[in-house]
Order: C-alpha cells, then structure tokens, then sequence
C-alpha cells in the first residue's frame, strides 16, 4: 500500500496566497471608495450645522450688526482668530460655526475640504460658504438658503454673495 503525501505543494500555496491577494485588493479599493464619500458627508454635515448656526448668529446680534453675519472674506481654512480687525464681527467668529469649519479643514487629503468663506453687509447682508468634495465639485450653503452642489468657480463668490 502506498502512502499519500501529507501537506500542501508549493504551487497549492502559492494559488492560495494569490487569491487572497486579490481579495484584499478588492475590499481595499472598496474601503477607499466609503472614506471618500465619509468625508463627503462629514463635509455637508459641518456646513449644515453653519447655515443653522449662521441664521441664529443673525437673529442674535446686536447694534449695527444686527440681522446680519459680518463682513469678512477667506479662502482656506476659514477660521478667523478671536479679537479685533476687520472681521472681529463676521459670522465665522461664532464658536459653533468655527468649530465646524475646523472640522471640515481637517478633513483628510490634499484638496477636499478647502473653502472659500464671504459674508458681507452690503447690499444686502449675505453669507456663501463653499468646501472641496472629494469628486472636486464644491458643496455650498447661502444666506438665502441654498445648500447643494457648486461647480462653478468659487473665487467668484465675493462678487456674488450666493451659490447660485
């Protein structure tokens, strides 16, 4: 009677670790795919949370900011320090909205997340605020109540205080 060899060959081996190596390709890919669109929301989740906030800084202010958001104008991170200057009266020194748009600015990646913030007093008092998505396109939220997908150029907000 003859015996069977026990074990696996090399090429049994090897097929396996193949397989698996595609099978973790796959799901990597995958994974990559639900962080992007994770950030995305994260994203549109922090700017809802301004163009709430925004409408209650709006209603709260007092003296010749009242019923308005400030004036101020940023491209990147849009945090304004707390204090004086131009801006010391901008909606984007409120701690909630600054909160959120620390957030978005630590969104991962190169480029998702950057913003461009304006508000302005005149003509009217008005507020656009515009962060990267992971596809390039911008999500925006407005003083008029816009919130949704801007591809347009978002340098070209502070001549036109909206998404629209």
């Amino acid at each position: 009677m003859k015996s069977s060899p026990r074990g696996f060959s090399l090429i049994e081996l090897l097929v396996v670790i193949a397989i698996i190596g595609v099978f973790s390709a796959i799901v990597l890919a995958s994974l990559s795919v639900a962080r992007s669109r994770a950030n995305d929301t994260a994203i549109k989740a922090n700017l809802a949370t301004i163009r709430i906030q925004a409408e209650v800084f709006s209603s709260s202010a007092i003296g010749q900011y009242a019923n308005t958001y400030g004036s101020s104008s940023m491209v990147g991170k849009c945090v304004l320090v707390q204090g004086g200057g131009p801006a010391n009266n901008s909606l984007f020194k409120d701690p909630t909205i600054a909160n959120a748009l620390t957030a978005v600015s630590n969104i991962s990646g190169p480029t998702v997340g950057q913003m461009y913030c304006y508000s302005a007093l005149a003509p009217k008092p008005a507020y656009v605020v515009a962060a990267k998505l992971s596809d390039g396109t911008y999500w925006c939220i407005d003083s008029t109540g816009f919130s949704g997908v801007y591809s347009g150029d978002p340098s070209l907000f502070q001549n036109n205080i909206r998404c629209s």
